[in-house]
């Protein structure tokens, strides 16, 4: 949980008995809430373009991969079909 803090006039912080719902001041953020923190401010990162490029190129060549193997093993199979 966080910690309701003031900042004295020297800088050092002061610890106030207040909840975070009604700090007056500033509020310092735990270690768990600042590892949380920053996951979801690196979630929200734009990839770089090479990146980008991997993220559009892998589904699809796994995609038309499987097409393609589908097709050509389902060729020697309409050999045989009696119509």
């Amino acid at each position: 949980m966080g910690v309701c803090v003031q900042i004295q006039s020297d800088g050092t912080l002061l610890q106030n008995a207040q909840t975070i719902q009604d700090c007056a001041g500033h509020w310092l953020a735990s270690p768990q809430e600042s590892m949380w923190s920053v996951v979801f401010a690196q979630w929200l990162v734009i990839p770089d373009l090479a990146t980008q490029i991997l993220w559009f190129t892998g589904p699809c060549s796994v995609i038309v991969a499987c097409y393609l193997i589908a097709y050509f093993s389902a060729m020697p199979v309409s050999i045989f079909k009696r119509d």
